[in-house]
């Protein structure tokens, strides 16, 4: 992946991160026949918002009960809609299979639910394609004094799906490299790998689910606004 560095002011405003940044474990119930991981929940906190390190089957946070590590953090005035639309070009069919992630904003825990946009609604035999979702708050936007507006995101591939014959879930870190290098050779500025949030995955399957992930966050700075948001492809 191209990664574009930031100017050296981007730089310090992502260095607070690194100290603001905190986890809080969390253990609730769980749903039968959801993949699994042995790291623990935390809320990812950044100042004093935060979200899950995965997202989920139902609205449950725990170990037996997950769906994705979270691997995108986009920021600087960045909101769902604005994400989605930027993305478009290549990701332009939602999904009807909604996930749902924890989200805390100064100390409130609620829940987001999205099913995400793919580059293909329903992949048939042999064929895959591209899958995020991405969350938020109750105004579809988290706040930071640390990186202004930001959003979180899961991502994986969907292959086989219609019909669901030998149907496999997998490659989370590709479509997470893919996202960052469309902003990046968009001219925009990406961070790859920056941070950590406690959800590394090593290479196991586990039924339809492949995990493998390094449990490395990648930011990107969308640099959106009602008229100089840029649209990628």
């Amino acid at each position: 992946m191209s990664v574009r560095r930031a100017a050296a002011s981007a730089v310090v405003v992502l260095g607070f991160l690194t100290a603001a940044m905190t986890g809080n474990a969390l253990s609730t119930g769980g749903v039968a026949n959801a993949s699994t991981t042995p790291n623990p929940i935390m809320f990812m906190t950044i100042d004093q918002m935060g979200v899950t390190n995965y997202d989920f089957e139902s609205k449950s946070a725990t170990s037996t009960n997950v769906d994705w590590p979270v691997n995108l953090i986009f920021f600087n005035n960045a909101t769902i809609d604005g994400v989605k639309w930027q993305l478009d070009g290549y990701y332009g069919a939602t999904s009807p299979e909604k996930k749902n992630m924890g989200i805390n904003e100064y100390g409130l825990t609620s829940w987001d639910e999205d099913g995400g946009k793919k580059g293909i609604l329903c992949p048939i035999t042999n064929q895959w394609t591209r899958h995020y979702r991405v969350y938020a708050g109750t105004d579809d936007t988290l706040y930071s004094p640390s990186l202004g507006y930001w959003v979180a995101a899961s991502t994986h591939k969907d292959r086989n799906e219609c019909p669901p014959i030998n149907k496999q879930f997998y490659d989370s870190e590709e479509v997470e490299e893919h996202i960052g290098g469309l902003y990046a050779n968009a001219g925009l500025h990406v961070w790859d790998d920056f941070s950590s949030f406690n959800n590394a995955e090593p290479y196991r399957v586990e039924g339809p689910h492949i995990w493998n992930s390094n449990g490395l966050v990648t930011f990107i700075d969308v640099y959106t606004c009602d008229v100089c948001r840029p649209r990628l492809g």
